[in-house]
């Protein structure tokens, strides 16, 4: 039990020892909703139709003629509290930062998919990763249930 205590003594004590900005990380994060057959969801379509993976028979993932109400969401790490753009880009950034994430939602048809992209890279060499997708069958968009 002692070993116990000193170790946390320990470990607290060289927590409490850091910079305060070396204990916290910030994250600025913009959502913005765009309702069907506006511009601004064709261009959300676009860019994950140009970013689209394949299955193994070659086939898009993702059914994008079943595109609803469209959900974007950008999860950007802060070196510090700054918050930047008020609203997701549309047309969507062809670039990001390191750690910057993606997430876009949409149901229509009965159909309720979501798309999460990471950038992996360095601000100026890199590329959006898909890092997962989900497909459901739902009885109403309005409930995704």
């Amino acid at each position: 039990m002692r070993l116990r205590i000193a170790f946390f003594a320990i470990v607290l004590a060289c927590v409490a020892s850091l910079p305060l900005q070396a204990q916290v990380k910030y994250r600025s994060s913009v959502q913005a909703t765009y309702r069907a057959n506006t511009a601004e969801a064709a261009a959300v379509k676009r860019w994950l139709i140009d970013r689209a993976s394949r299955t193994e028979q070659g086939q898009l993932l993702g059914d994008f003629d079943s595109l609803g109400e469209t959900t974007v969401r950008v999860d950007t790490p802060s070196p510090g509290n700054t918050f930047s753009d008020p609203y997701p880009p549309v047309p969507l950034p062809a670039g990001g930062s390191p750690g910057q994430t993606i997430g876009i939602s949409s149901c229509g048809g009965e159909i309720s998919q979501q798309w999460v992209y990471l950038w992996v890279g360095t601000s100026g060499n890199g590329g959006w990763v898909l890092q997962s997708y989900s497909f459901t069958r739902v009885k109403s968009c309005a409930s995704n249930a």
